[in-house]
């Protein structure tokens, strides 16, 4: 959100900037205040978008944040293990299930939490990456091709 903010103050200080030569300045100042008026609307809709995602969260407890890697993995003996759709919480590997790496899963607060990935949405904390692995989080996904084409991605995860 903070990000989202930001952009939207230097795209209009840049319009700003660049309407500001002109001989005739009411037409770029209407335009400039169309944009600002537009942009204000795009950051209520934001924070009502926010605000729906945190709706369930208890507001007297703090939220944390961290920029982790993000991965996919599918229900692959070769990926998991031999019993590759349960998932190290006992239950069946689903959409909205994300695999978490040792160090976080503590921090979370154990399997069953919730968490937030930036562009990616709400996921529930179901199961746990191999030790090798640290700050990651691994979303499940039911498809080879799909989780090979995302690779590998840094994402801000929020939790409570």
């Amino acid at each position: 959100m903070i990000y989202l903010c930001g952009f939207f103050l230097f795209l209009a200080s840049y319009n700003f900037g660049m309407m500001h030569g002109s001989m005739n300045q009411e037409p770029a100042i209407n335009d400039l205040t169309s944009q600002i008026v537009t942009l204000q609307q795009e950051l209520t809709r934001c924070d009502d978008i926010m605000s729906m995602v945190f709706a369930e969260w208890d507001r007297s407890s703090p939220v944390f944040s961290k920029t982790v890697e993000v991965t996919c993995y599918t229900s692959r003996e070769q990926e998991t293990d031999s019993t590759p759709h349960i998932t190290a919480s006992n239950e069946h590997v689903r959409p909205g299930g994300v695999a978490v790496s040792r160090d976080l899963l503590e921090q979370l607060g154990g399997f069953g939490s919730e968490v937030v990935l930036q562009g990616y949405g709400t996921f529930e904390v179901t199961d746990v990456m191999n030790k090798r692995f640290t700050n990651s989080v691994d979303i499940w996904c039911g498809d080879l091709e799909a989780a090979r084409l995302h690779g590998r991605r840094e994402a801000v995860m929020m939790w409570q």
